[in-house]
């Protein structure tokens, strides 16, 4: 057989983080952010106050509340990923980007996932 990528083995840890940074609606918006903007570096209010803007208004959190899930839960899980850098003490988020995120957070943003 030839050696198409096919016939290559997958990374499992790739696809696994490539899916756990798409699977909360966060940061999937985070991400989203980043990908339609020049913007490199954003403070967590700017990006909470991005979240909230994209929210439905039926059942939508607080701002308080969104930067909270930032600071705690989505932020560092993007960046133990390797997608940002966060700051906490700053509160200051840096895109790293990852090619094959964007890639499929585009195709799920046109699904309205």
């Amino acid at each position: 057989m030839s050696g198409t990528s096919h016939d290559e083995p997958r990374d499992d840890n790739s696809i696994a983080r490539v899916l756990a940074g798409l699977s909360s609606k966060y940061r999937r918006l985070v991400i989203e952010f980043f990908m339609n903007t020049a913007e490199e570096t954003i403070s967590l209010t700017e990006l909470a106050e991005y979240v909230r803007s994209e929210q439905s208004d039926d059942g939508a959190a607080s701002l308080r509340e969104i930067k909270i899930q930032l600071h705690h839960r989505t932020l560092p899980k993007l960046a133990a990923n390797g997608v940002v850098d966060y700051d906490a003490r700053s509160t200051t988020v840096r895109y790293r980007g990852d090619s094959t995120l964007e890639e499929i957070q585009e195709y799920l943003s046109t699904r309205d996932v």
